[in-house]
């Protein structure tokens, strides 16, 4: 937290997983990672908010860190079609 003016640093985490994968094993674990950034200072989230109610999205810059989260994804997704996933889950 910067110490001369009142922000945040929000972070994300993310984890979604599946079916055991054995007994040993746990969860299959598709994908996980971490988002993480510099937030807005306050005055300045309070000048772009129209209510107090957006005040705390705006601190939390939620509408960059939910974009960081759709970029993971289509990264992933470009990573699967290059590994050819699809061809291995299709040979269940």
């Amino acid at each position: 937290m910067p110490w001369n003016t009142f922000t945040l640093s929000p972070v994300m985490s993310i984890q979604i997983s599946g079916a055991p994968n054995g007994y040993k094993a746990g969860p299959t674990i598709f994908h996980q990672g971490t988002i993480s950034g510099t937030g807005m200072p306050l005055d300045e989230a309070k000048m772009n908010a129209a209510t107090m109610m957006d005040i705390l999205p705006e601190v939390t810059r939620q509408k960059e860190l939910m974009e960081a989260l759709r970029q993971s994804f289509k990264m992933m997704e470009k990573k699967e079609n290059e590994l050819g996933y699809d061809a291995i889950w299709a040979l269940k």
